[in-house]
Order: C-alpha cells, then structure tokens, then sequence
C-alpha cells in the first residue's frame, strides 16, 4: 500500500493523537536538501507510478479524493542517508529506494460527501477548482502532473498567489482555455469564470483571459514562463511529455484517469516489473496494477467517469467492508 497506515491512536488532554510509521523525507524536503535541482529522469517515473498506484486505490478502490496532493505530503519510506557530512559540490544521488507514502488525509473527501468549494494548495489547484465548476477525482491528477513538472526541474511550476494570475500562468505554459469549453460551463452554479474570462466583442463565441486587469508585475512574471514543450524536450522525454499533457488537460472530463495513466506508454519499461504476480503469472485488466504494490482494489463492472459528476457502482459487501476499514489507509 502506498498510503500512510495508521498504527494506533489515544486521546490526551481532548487531544487524538495518531501514531503512524516512520518514513524519510517528503519530496518537497529532498528538493530542498538537493538545493532545488532536478531528480534523475528514471527516479520520477518510478515515484510517478507508485503515485498513481495510490491513486487507483484511492479512486477506484475507496472512491476517495485526497484533494491536498503536493511534494510535501509524498514521502519516501526509506530515511535518506548522506556518505559525508561535508558540503556537497554536486546534487544528491537518488534515494535507495524511490518507494513512497501518500500522507495527511484529513481533507480528503469521499466521492458522495460534500465537496467544499475550494481545495488543495494553491500551486496544485486544477482549473475547475479555482473556476468553481465541481471538482471531483480528476483535481487530483492534475496536481501530481504539477508535482511530477516540479520533480523534473526542481521549481514549482505555477508559483502564484492569485486566481487571475494562475489561470494567466496556466495559459502562458500549457496554452488558452477552449472557448467552447468556457461557455458550457459559464452558467453552472458558482461558477467564476465571467470573473476571469470575457467574450470578444466581435464573436460571442470567443472567450479570452482578462489579461488587461492583471499587474505589470503579474504581465512581466507571466511572459517569462516557457511553454511546456519547452520544459520538458520533445525529442528525449516525448512519452514524459505527453503523459504530462494528458495530466495537465483542462477538461477533467478528459483528463487522464489513475487507470489509464497506469497503462501510458511513459510506464512501459516498468509494468511488467509491478504487474507480474508473485506465482509469475499476470492478472486480469485491474489486478495488474496491484499485485507487488500491495492494493486492493475492487473489480468494477464498468470503468468510472472523469467527470465531476461520476457514476458509481452500488456499494456491494466489498466496497462497505473497504470503507470500514478506512481508518488502515488514513
């Protein structure tokens, strides 16, 4: 399992106090004693997957969404150790072992609970959460795809404060909203998104950013951003590319599921090591991806929706035991 286990749990002074496992850094604290460089190419896609493995647990097993993804809530298990103490003239190896834990779900949301209307972190926040047009599983791959860029080149990709300014950034670095996109959701309930896009006055069906309320600042800090084609090089990391796009996608109807990025060509050269049983044979289409990262996950008879409005199975006898058990995931 690739979520943090609770090991126990008393109450002091109206206090609960929980006791989990020891693990080693979290990502954001690697990047950091790395002085912010890059980790190696083969070292992400290895944490990408077992990211997504939790994912699919998450998703598919518990209907549960973390809603607060970010370096600092991913951990290694294993403690780092350093050779020397003296100061380091080049970047820190990778780890021994790229195995994490998904931490802090006290803001995780069932799929059939109330979904509050803001979430996650600002830097990781998906599109439909700062346009307030429901969010539901999809908000959380959005922001593994930012943690995943962050990894690749040791800076946070939308470092930002502000909602005109984010969606500014976004544009500046994956490309502009689809008008026809803006306007079928421009009515929904809550919806912010007349507060930051505005039609042509020549064409109706032409929404555009109101670029022309932002800040020099915010201009000046805006063009410096590098598409993100120029981020990640085409040519030597074209499945990365892609794999990101697909993560990145503004539409969470479209986005990539957990299950899907599982099979993205970007994992190729890791799958048969995870999808291998331990008796050597492989399993059936969901079995696949549980058998060396220890999930659990119940078979659905049909594959969810990206949607914000997803479709469910009835809870059978499984699916009631699994959310009874909850308490060994969080």
């Amino acid at each position: 399992m690739c979520c943090i286990a609770l090991e126990s749990w008393f109450q002091y002074k109206e206090h609960v106090c929980m006791v989990f496992q020891r693990h080693g850094l979290s990502l954001y604290d690697f990047l950091k004693k790395n002085e912010f460089n890059a980790l190696d190419y083969s070292t992400i896609r290895e944490i990408a997957y077992s990211i997504f493995a939790s994912l699919y647990y998450l998703h598919e097993g518990i209907e549960l969404i973390h809603t607060d993804l970010k370096p600092e809530n991913i951990l290694f298990v294993d403690e780092l150790r350093e050779t020397s103490a003296e100061p380091r003239s080049k970047p820190l190896p990778p780890p021994a072992s790229t195995e994490i834990k998904i931490i802090d779900l006290g803001s995780a949301t069932f799929e059939k609970e109330h979904h509050s209307t803001v979430i996650s972190t600002r830097h990781y926040r998906a599109p439909e959460v700062v346009l307030q047009i429901g969010w539901s599983y999809p908000s959380d791959i959005w922001s593994v795809g930012c943690i995943l860029v962050e990894l690749y080149t040791g800076h946070t990709l939308f470092q930002t404060h502000q909602n005109l300014e984010h969606l500014a950034m976004m544009e500046a670095v994956i490309g502009s909203f689809s008008s026809e996109w803006l306007i079928a959701h421009k009515d929904d309930k809550n919806s912010s998104i007349p507060c930051f896009f505005e039609s042509s006055a020549s064409d109706p069906n032409v929404w555009t950013l109101k670029l022309h309320e932002t800040s020099s600042e915010t201009k000046r800090r805006v063009k410096s951003l590098k598409r993100l084609s120029e981020i990640i090089p085409s040519k030597e990391h074209i499945d990365f590319l892609d794999f990101i796009k697909k993560s990145l996608d503004y539409d969470p109807s479209t986005r990539i599921t957990a299950e899907q990025a599982l099979d993205h060509a970007y994992f190729d050269c890791l799958r048969e090591k995870y999808r291998k049983n331990e008796d050597g044979n492989f399993g059936e289409k969901h079995d696949k991806h549980q058998s060396s990262l220890g999930l659990s996950v119940p078979s659905m008879s049909t594959s969810r929706s990206t949607s914000s409005s997803v479709p469910k199975t009835e809870n059978n006898q499984e699916d009631q035991d699994i959310r009874r058990d909850i308490s060994k995931v969080l």
